[in-house]
């Protein structure tokens, strides 16, 4: 399968369990880049629009790229507005104009890119010494939940290679990309679930098993089980933290 068409059948539960960005790191972004109504920002691999919907409050036009036409969509029927264009394309040939992008972002995606074209494309859409930031949901490792989680996901997914498909584990693509020059901005996002959205978070990773996928009713009940050991009055508290790394290109 090509990694676009990994969220193909997991559009629905990627839009309805996973979380939103704080509302600390759009205060960040807006201040550190001077966003205002004429910056226009390109998000890349933006999904259902999770990020998306974030810099359209911030006022300023979005060139939105997401090469998923089942996710594509959702970000259409929920987002679409004057401010936004909306483009079916690879992070690598986005057909933006050159030069004309103030910002390039891609939260929870640089993973899926090939990041040396990727890293050509941005330079040649932004305009000169734009600045890049890529940004991540990520669990909180050492949390013991978390622990856990990953311990299951081992267990019953293949496909599992870590965090953000092993980025958050190696960051030397990122360091590459940025070479070596880059900032990180941190802030803490602490995650509340019910027993049902716990697991469709989990089920909605591009790694997670499908109903057709033989362990998948014993991977659920696993998952269950952690959710049951780890409720207080029917929620679990899911350590989390939202990064994002940022540099000149």
């Amino acid at each position: 399968m090509d990694h676009t068409d990994v969220f193909t059948t997991k559009a629905f539960l990627y839009e309805k369990s996973r979380p939103s960005y704080p509302d600390e790191m759009l205060t960040f972004l807006k201040q550190k880049f001077n966003i205002k109504e004429d910056t226009l920002i390109a998000d890349i691999g933006a999904g259902t629009g999770k990020f998306t919907e974030k810099l359209l409050d911030l006022g300023c036009k979005v060139i939105a790229v997401e090469p998923n036409q089942a996710m594509a969509d959702r970000l259409r029927d929920s987002l679409m507005c004057e401010q936004l264009i909306v483009s079916e394309r690879p992070a690598e040939h986005t057909e933006i104009d050159a030069g004309t992008v103030d910002l390039v972002v891609a939260a929870q995606s640089f993973h899926w890119f090939n990041w040396q074209l990727f890293k050509e494309e941005c330079t040649r859409i932004l305009k000169p010494r734009g600045t890049v930031c890529l940004i991540w949901n990520v669990r909180d490792e050492a949390a013991l939940i978390n622990r856990r989680t990953a311990d299951i996901f081992k267990a019953y997914c293949p496909a599992y290679k870590g965090s953000s498909n092993g980025l958050m584990n190696n960051d030397d693509a990122i360091r590459q990309f940025f070479e070596g020059e880059f900032e990180l901005f941190e802030t803490r996002q602490d995650l509340s679930y019910k027993e049902q959205q716990f697991i469709d978070r989990c089920l909605s990773a591009s790694y997670a098993l499908e109903e057709t996928d033989e362990d998948f009713d014993a991977f659920v009940t696993a998952l269950k089980s952690l959710f049951q050991a780890f409720a207080e009055e029917g929620k679990v508290i899911v350590p989390n933290m939202t990064r994002c790394y940022y540099g000149i290109i």
